[in-house]
């Protein structure tokens, strides 16, 4: 049976939100919902819907009105310069929503966040399928669609163990070193 090797793009993902202070299941229960979402595709962009809507990039954002969650990532996207990582921008970007103090703030996210972080630190949710269900629930609002998916990749994320981080910080990962 071979090993399971994720994408660099999950590593980096990981890494990323554990730089900034994500705890391990978080990080990866949040990458996991990425891979579904667009297969960490910076430009992923869904069908079209009948009123011309679509969501786009890695966490397939919506609303392009002003204010809106799409229209945001753009602006943020953006201020960052043509040389930019969209990949990087859009994580940094998502850690922007999170943030109460950045203009980029989705206040339902943000509290959604602020209450899954203080049940996982008090240990009531420690498993990663509920902790993947409640980043769906909080940041992606997907009403539950392909949770069996999104849970697939956590259960496959978190095989890789939280140890594997220890010494890798400000390192390129690859992803073949870590089985």
């Amino acid at each position: 049976m071979q090993s399971y090797i994720p994408p660099q793009n999950a590593i980096t993902a990981i890494n990323y939100f554990m730089s900034q202070g994500m705890p391990y299941q978080i990080a990866v229960g949040m990458t996991a919902n990425l891979m579904h979402e667009s297969n960490l595709d910076p430009r992923a962009k869904s069908e079209v819907d009948d009123a011309g809507r679509y969501a786009y990039g890695i966490g397939q954002w919506r609303g392009m009105e002003e204010g809106g969650r799409q229209a945001n990532m753009l602006a943020f996207s953006d201020s960052q310069g043509q040389d930019a990582d969209p990949f990087m921008t859009q994580l940094k970007f998502m850690m922007q929503e999170l943030n109460p103090d950045s203009q980029y703030y989705d206040a339902l996210s943000g509290e959604r966040y602020k209450h899954l972080l203080g049940l996982h630190q008090g240990g009531s949710l420690k498993t990663m399928p509920d902790i993947t269900k409640q980043l769906e629930e909080a940041f992606f609002r997907a009403d539950g669609a392909g949770m069996g998916d999104r849970i697939n990749y956590a259960d496959k994320l978190s095989g890789l163990g939280a140890g594997w981080y220890r010494g890798m910080q400000g390192k390129n990962i690859n992803p073949r070193y870590l089985l």
